[in-house]
């Protein structure tokens, strides 16, 4: 891809259970007007709208992208939705990403919402999420999403000698995130012992979902993010898929297009001598 893209502003709603009679579509109204006003831009300036969300089951709503747009009174953009799991909403900043710098799209609104457990049992959407992956090999046989990841860390913990304590320091550092974050639904403070300590729901226990955080005053204080780069992995959609393909590569390509390298051991990026700048 050519050209930049900037990100401009951002909005976001509380990660809870909400138990208030709002809907997924209170809460795109809230966040996507919340990121317009943001970003300092009039909902006229949008030409083309992404809209990220993994299930038609949980929303109960078919086709979503024009629906949320129209919620925003944007019923003359055009509408695209992204959808790749857990990653949805980093799928649509791709796609959002592309639109701009093709010149497809001059100003691209990105909107993902997710609501579970409102009209389902827990047990129903654990089964739902056993879909994600191929259904008929694991998800028809039961199969959770915890106990594929579970699955996933003993093979890396064979493979490369990772111990619990790692897996349980993922968990300590995705919560203590949480904390930096007003809008996180579970922030707390724990250490390891208290992961190791803690009941199982697969073996071995769950690293723990990345809580997300928000940086939202980088647009108030002048600054614009420049999108420099973005790449995708080629997902396994069965447990033993990515064994038999040797993995993917898709983490390096982001740093190839953005002219950037990871510093060995870390999680920084570390600019080539004549790269561009990750932000303006």
């Amino acid at each position: 891809m050519s050209g930049d893209a900037c990100v401009l502003g951002g909005s976001a709603v509380r990660f809870a259970r909400r138990r208030d009679g709002s809907s997924w579509r209170d809460w795109v109204r809230e966040a996507g007007l919340g990121a317009l006003e943001d970003s300092g831009i009039e909902a006229r300036d949008v030409d083309a709208v992404v809209v990220a969300t993994e299930s038609d089951v949980f929303s109960l709503q078919l086709a979503p992208a024009p629906v949320v747009a129209a919620e925003l009174g944007l019923d003359e953009c055009g509408t695209m939705r992204a959808e790749s799991g857990g990653a949805s909403g980093a799928a649509a900043m791709r796609a959002a990403h592309a639109l701009v710098a093709s010149k497809l799209s001059r100003c691209v609104l990105v909107v993902g919402f997710e609501t579970v457990a409102s009209h389902l049992r827990g047990d129903d959407v654990r089964m739902l999420y056993g879909m994600s992956f191929d259904a008929e090999v694991e998800g028809f046989a039961g199969v959770t999403p915890v106990a594929l990841y579970a699955l996933s860390m003993r093979m890396h913990m064979a493979r490369h000698g990772t111990t619990a304590e790692q897996f349980a320091a993922v968990a300590v550092r995705n919560r203590a995130n949480a904390c930096a974050n007003p809008l996180a639904h579970k922030p707390m403070r724990i250490e390891v012992a208290d992961v190791l300590a803690s009941p199982a729901g697969a073996q071995p226990r769950e690293g723990g979902r990345t809580p997300p955080r928000a940086k939202a005053d980088a647009h108030r204080s002048g600054r614009r993010a420049r999108v420099a780069g973005g790449g995708e992995p080629v997902p396994a959609p069965r447990l033993l898929a990515g064994e038999r393909r040797g993995g993917g590569g898709g983490g390096r390509a982001p740093f190839a297009r953005a002219a950037y390298r990871p510093s060995p051991g870390t999680h920084r990026r570390q600019r080539r001598r004549d790269g561009p700048t990750a932000a303006r």
